[in-house]
């Protein structure tokens, strides 16, 4: 590998290699998806009750404290599917986007900041949570490149 780097060869992954990084992006999508969605259905109310104070939700915060772990935990099952992983790492990837929109328009505009995201995520410093999401966009991003990127579809 050092050889090919240093003659200015491009470095490429075997299949087998994209897909165990594949598989392992979306493994830590299912974990963090389905740990905060099960999270957030125990104690619904606290959600839904947490959710209706967020500017302009008002009466959708029931909607909105059913949906939100309903669709992680749909992602995080057409991720386990393989024939809908990609469809799967896209809806993930984009859901971290917006939550992540949602944590940096908090961070840039809000005096009093809400989090709702469940679990020990919901304990994390708001820079660090912006961080752990960003991450995540990314992993997804490489995930579906990696993806895009290989001649059998994985």
């Amino acid at each position: 590998m050092e050889k090919q780097l240093q003659q200015g060869k491009s470095f490429k992954l075997s299949v087998n290699t994209k897909a165990y990084i594949i598989f392992i992006i979306s493994l830590l999508f299912v974990f963090i998806f389905s740990y905060t969605a099960i999270d957030k259905l125990h104690h619904l109310e606290k959600f839904s009750r947490g959710i209706s104070k967020i500017p302009y939700v008002g009466g959708m915060h029931v909607w909105i404290g059913w949906g939100v772990p309903l669709a992680e935990l749909l992602i995080s099952a057409l991720l386990i599917i393989p024939r809908c992983n990609r469809l799967g790492l896209q809806l993930a990837t984009g859901l971290m986007g917006i939550f992540t929109l949602y944590l940096g328009l908090m961070l840039a505009f809000a005096e009093k900041r809400l989090c709702h995201c469940g679990g020990v995520i919901e304990s994390m410093q708001w820079e660090e949570h912006l961080l752990f999401n960003l991450i995540f966009i990314l992993l997804g991003g490489w995930a579906l490149y990696l993806n895009k990127n290989t001649k059998h579809k994985i």
